[in-house]
Formats: structure tokens, C-alpha cells, sequence
């Protein structure tokens, strides 16, 4: 007995092990102690090349867990011997002839699982599911992942990590990587809806806390996957994508500390003194988003107006303690060009200088 309870033992731990191999964390990550992270001289990089990259890592990573489980096996031969391999005589229904089952039947899911990888890499990936799932597409496999390994090399895609999952978010393309491959979905033929939403909170990083949404991703071509996403991740792709995410539940999204803090910004800025820019001065494009007018004036510098309040709001909320936001207001930023020390109160409304000469309308 006294075998079996250390076999018990080293079963915990060696679970134990593996957990940290299958859902490694944070700081394991970081180290580069992740299966792409060991095999990364056979798996590239993702940057250069986002299909053929999970295509690889999906490869390594059955692999990986397929030799998990002969390791396992490793461990009960050395500790059972050759009762793990033989027929027990004191019947299956017995401690013995359950590890004796569990055993065989490890090793068979171990090299099925080997089995099905090698066919993959050896007949080019064909029957690979990613490749299958991109050849419903017209161009072929190829031109579909060309598309979106070109679009993730973009700035202007969205690619956000949750877990076991990471979710891209390009102008054709929705993608879901999981452990085991990718979930895609063409941009102009889904349908988004939110499924689910759940609150949740982090000791190791409490920053992560708040509420995910879970939301199912219906496609023509493809069968539909859920994709989960904090609230602040969801407003930045829902502004995204093609059609508008679906909220048939009436879920409320939780705002953003940056949200609120705009929010209050911005009675505090249109409250105040306006800035009149000097005569024959125009209002540019805002630098950080290109799309709205730069009509924010820090008043302590000489710098021109550059930044639209929203802008403005996200580089002094990003200086603030973030594990104290309701001391932001009374904060100090740096003017992003210059760096001259300013407060809320030193933020105002650029406008342009009226034209008096401009011609009289005829009555």
C-alpha cells in the first residue's frame, strides 16, 4: 500500500506540473516558459507570419501534451512495474487492474495524438483545422491566411489576450486562438451577440478585475465560437467591427475609470475660460487619433493646440496612480510635447479667432 500512496503523490504532483505546462502563469509567460516559448526555433514568430505560426504552435502543443501524458505513464511503470502492463490476478475491479486500464489507455490517447499531429505535418498541413477551416474561403487556404497575417502586421488591428484565448480583430477578419487552433470568421458575413457577462476579480492583478462578456460569433462559412472579452476591450472592438455587437439581453456595459474620468473632464473644460487661438490661426488634427480637431489648449506652455480632449484624457489619466483614481482631478500630467507640468485646471477649449472683416450679407 505504501507504493500505491507515494504513486498518489507523485500523481499530485506531477499533475501539478503539467497544469503549469497547459495554463502557465503570468510570470511563466514572461520567462518564456510556454511550449511556443521552448519551441520557438521551430515555430517562428507570430508578427512574421500569424497563420503558419499557430499552425506550428498547434502542432507543437498537441506534441507537447501527447509526451505529458507518456511521462505520466513513465512514472506509474516505475512505481507499479510490471503490474502496469500485465493483466492483474486479483481481478480488473481492483486497485491494480484500474491503474492497469488507466495505463493502456494513456498510452493510447498519448499515440493517437502523436498520430494525428504527424499526419498533419506530413501531408502539408492539409488536414490540419486551421487550413481546412481557411479553404472555405475563395482564393484557397493560402490567400486567406496571406489576408490575415498581412492585417495583423498592421498598427491599426486589435489583438487582445484573455486566458486560454486570444481574440484579433482586423478590417476582414475575426480570429480566435485557442490552445488547440484558431476560430475565424470573415468580417462581412457575422453576426455578434453577447451571450453572457460575469464579474470577476484578480488577487495576483487586480488590475484585470471587472466584468467579461462572453459573446457568440456566428459566420456562414464557419461554425459559430464564443469569444470572451473585458468590458473596456469590448467598446474598443464593438467600435470596430463592421456591424454593431448585438445586446439582445439588455447587458450593461461597465464603463471605463478612463470613461468616467473624460466624463467629468469634460464639464470641468466647458465650464472654464475658452483659449482664442491668435488671429489667422486654424485648428489642426488632433495627433493622437487624426480624426477630431485639436481643440485643446494647455495654458502653462506655448505649445499650439494638438490634442483633442479625449486624447488629452487618456495621457493624463495613463500618468495618474492607477490604484487611485479618485485623486486624478488633483493630479499633475506632462505636456506631451514639452513636458511642462500641468492640472485639469490648466486645460481649456481652443477656439478660433472671429473674423470681423468678413463681408456684411446684402439685406
Amino acid at each position: 500500500m505504501g507504493q500505491f500512496n507515494d504513486l498518489t503523490k507523485g500523481s499530485v504532483v506531477y499533475l501539478f506540473i503539467c497544469a503549469l505546462i497547459v495554463a502557465p502563469p503570468r510570470p511563466f509567460v514572461e520567462l518564456g516558459w510556454t511550449v511556443e516559448g521552448i519551441f520557438s526555433g521551430y515555430v517562428g514568430r507570430e508578427h512574421d507570419h500569424f497563420v503558419h505560426y499557430h499552425i506550428r504552435r498547434t502542432y507543437a502543443t498537441l506534441i507537447s501534451h501527447a509526451f505529458m501524458v507518456f511521462g505520466y505513464l513513465a512514472m506509474v511503470y516505475l512505481y507499479v512495474g510490471d503490474r502496469a502492463m500485465l493483466p492483474p490476478a486479483d481481478g480488473w475491479a481492483s486497485v491494480v487492474g484500474a491503474k492497469v486500464v488507466a495505463w493502456w489507455l494513456g498510452l493510447c490517447v498519448g499515440l493517437a495524438a502523436v498520430a494525428v499531429a504527424e499526419v498533419w505535418r506530413l501531408q502539408g498541413w492539409r488536414r490540419h483545422p486551421i487550413v481546412q477551416r481557411l479553404g472555405k474561403y475563395s482564393g484557397g487556404w493560402r490567400a486567406a491566411a496571406g489576408s490575415i497575417s498581412t492585417e495583423f502586421r498592421r498598427m491599426d488591428k486589435i489583438y487582445v489576450k484573455l486566458g486560454f484565448q486570444a481574440v484579433l480583430v482586423t478590417d476582414r477578419w475575426i480570429v480566435r486562438a485557442g490552445v488547440y487552433g484558431l476560430d475565424i470568421a470573415s468580417q462581412h458575413d457575422v453576426d455578434m451577440a453577447i451571450a453572457s457577462t460575469q464579474t470577476v476579480s484578480s488577487l495576483e492583478n487586480p488590475e484585470d478585475a471587472g466584468q467579461i462578456l462572453t459573446i457568440k460569433v456566428t459566420s456562414l462559412n464557419q461554425p459559430p465560437f464564443t469569444i470572451r472579452l473585458s468590458a473596456i476591450d469590448y467598446q474598443d472592438i464593438d467600435e470596430r467591427v463592421l456591424r454593431p455587437i448585438r445586446n439582445l439581453r439588455g447587458v450593461v456595459i461597465a464603463r471605463s475609470l478612463e470613461d468616467e474620468f473624460l466624463e467629468v473632464l469634460e464639464r470641468h473644460v466647458h465650464a472654464a475660460v475658452r483659449y482664442t487661438l491668435p488671429k489667422g490661426e486654424e485648428l489642426d488634427r488632433c495627433v493622437g487619433c487624426m480624426s477630431s480637431a485639436a481643440d485643446i489648449k494647455i495654458t502653462v506652455c506655448r505649445c499650439r493646440p494638438m490634442w483633442c480632449l479625449g486624447c488629452l484624457a487618456k495621457w493624463f489619466a495613463n500618468n495618474q496612480p492607477q490604484d487611485r483614481p479618485e485623486i486624478w482631478l488633483e493630479g499633475q500630467g506632462d505636456c506631451p510635447t514639452c513636458r511642462s507640468k500641468f492640472n485639469v485646471n490648466d486645460i481649456a477649449e481652443a477656439t478660433v479667432h472671429p473674423r470681423f472683416d468678413d463681408p456684411l450679407p446684402l439685406p
